[in-house]
């Protein structure tokens, strides 16, 4: 009896938590992709563009990475830079105009949710959180 329950707890478990999600490697390219941004106080959705350059970097894991953010309201694209990343990816740390993002992605990797402080002290934080929609 205890042999069964085992295997049907195995069985559930692999139907729920397909293998590719719980033992994937992270890496800097799951980022990749088109996201589209919305923040608390924002009437309009910016867009962050993540693109993988073919270039050999010897620096930084995520150095081979290009950030595009395209404003909303007037589609205006502005080149970001990649600050930091966390030490299994899930986090990065990205500024734009020197306004700093930190997001935080989720386990499905297709949605991404953090903090944005703004050079500017007497600016309060605000939250925003991403949808990827398409790589």
């Amino acid at each position: 009896m205890k042999k069964l329950s085992i295997c049907v707890f195995l069985t559930t478990a692999s139907l729920l938590f397909p293998a590719n999600i719980i033992f994937a490697a992270n890496s800097p390219s799951m980022w990749v992709g088109e996201w589209t941004l919305y923040t608390n106080t924002a009437p309009y959705y910016d867009s962050l563009i993540i693109s993988e350059t073919k270039a050999d970097c010897a620096g930084s894991p995520w150095c081979s990475l290009v950030l595009t953010y395209v404003r909303g309201y007037d589609g205006k694209r502005i080149r970001g830079r990649i600050e930091n990343m966390g030490d299994i990816f899930r986090n990065m740390v990205f500024s734009v105009n020197g306004v700093k993002y930190d997001g935080h992605i989720f386990v499905h990797r297709t949605k991404m949710a953090g903090s944005i402080s703004y050079p500017n002290a007497h600016v309060p934080k605000k939250v925003f959180y991403a949808i990827k929609r398409r790589r």
